[in-house]
């Protein structure tokens, strides 16, 4: 076995531990093969986790813009778990950075979000279920009523669901450098009000790196006339976040995109006019590892943050402290806000 493929399968073993909810116990794990491709995946709870070894990929050298197949990084996303629409809204730099990854952790996590944002750990199986149900009262109620608040049907109405992920991967030729994706989906569009919402990470013992921040909003517009009848559809509607938020706390490093939630229009009589759905956003940013140098534990939080009551003044970004124990959340606001999905653990970097 070559230095190279020690090294990498060192750190992907370290990885494995990453993005795991130290409160949950692990319920199952496996490993399998995939063309050259070793995927071990874990569920932590609800929560899935999967650690891709890539190091048999790299065997060729150093992809470029060059010499890049996308269609075949694409494809070997999926292949390890990551949705088509979340491979779809990834941007040709991040998936040449991908290509050149040794390992990469993904975690996805789904939750049931009420109309304060309160939230629940739920299965793929139980979200998909309960959002395929909710669609398909929304196509067959007779009732315009019904399908006029933001598609929810009587039993369901006041509830939405999201699915969260996040992927972290070494940079290559950079030691100690990491990169952080953060990915929402709102399943069903987010009940009640709609405000500006924060998406990001932090780690600890690692500094931001600024320039690399990046963020964005996306969703379909629906127009309807006053009878309900869908005259019109604008897909992949596209914000890009312009406002960055860093805090730290402590040994703590965190950063967030400010995004803000397109807003339902209804007619007089309560059907839709216009209607926002498949919201979903992402943020990425690098952090370097403090001290890369020197072997050490460095814990991944992830959240979304969403607004549920009006407030005039944007609120400060900090880190939130009951994350140190919880480790549930890397970046929080105060005001206004509730933590409505999250995704946490911890790994050991290992210097290359």
């Amino acid at each position: 076995m070559t230095m190279k493929k020690m090294i990498s399968l060192a750190l992907a073993a370290c990885m494995a531990l990453a993005l795991a909810i130290p409160a949950g116990a692990v319920t199952s794990s496996s490993t399998q093969r995939l063309d050259s491709l070793e995927i071990t995946t874990r569920f932590q709870g609800n929560e899935v986790i999967k650690t891709i070894d890539r190091s048999d990929c790299l065997d060729v050298g150093n992809v470029t813009d060059k010499t890049i197949d996308y269609d075949s990084i694409r494809e070997e996303l999926v292949k390890v778990g990551v949705s088509q629409q979340t491979v779809d809204d990834m941007e040709n730099w991040y998936l040449l950075e991908y290509a050149n990854a040794s390992s990469v952790t993904f975690s996805e996590a789904y939750y049931k979000v009420t109309p304060d944002g309160a939230s629940t750990l739920v299965s793929e199986k139980d979200a998909l279920s309960e959002v395929n149900k909710v669609e398909a009262a929304e196509r067959n109620s007779s009732d315009i009523a019904l399908q006029s608040t933001n598609g929810f049907n009587d039993n369901d109405k006041n509830n939405s669901y999201m699915k969260f992920e996040i992927v972290v991967l070494p940079i290559s030729g950079h030691q100690g450098l990491f990169s952080y994706r953060t990915a929402s989906t709102w399943l069903l569009p987010p009940p009640a009000y709609r405000g500006k919402d924060f998406i990001g990470s932090s780690s600890k013992n690692s500094s931001i790196v600024d320039s690399t921040r990046a963020g964005f909003i996306k969703y379909d517009k629906y127009t309807y006339d006053s009878a309900g009848t869908e005259q019109s559809v604008q897909r992949d509607i596209e914000v890009r976040t312009s406002s960055f938020r860093n805090a730290e706390d402590g040994t703590y490093a965190g950063s967030a995109g400010l995004i803000t939630l397109p807003k339902d229009q209804n007619y007089p009589q309560g059907i839709s006019h216009i209607a926002y759905k498949n919201i979903r956003s992402a943020y990425y940013y690098q952090a370097k590892v403090d001290f890369y140098t020197t072997t050490q534990n460095i814990k991944v939080l992830a959240s979304y943050l969403h607004q549920v009551v009006y407030i005039a003044v944007t609120p400060n970004l900090v880190i939130d402290s009951s994350s140190l124990v919880r480790g549930s959340i890397g970046v929080s606001i105060a005001t206004g806000y509730t933590r409505t999905a999250q995704i946490s653990g911890n790994f050991d970097y290992v210097p290359g």
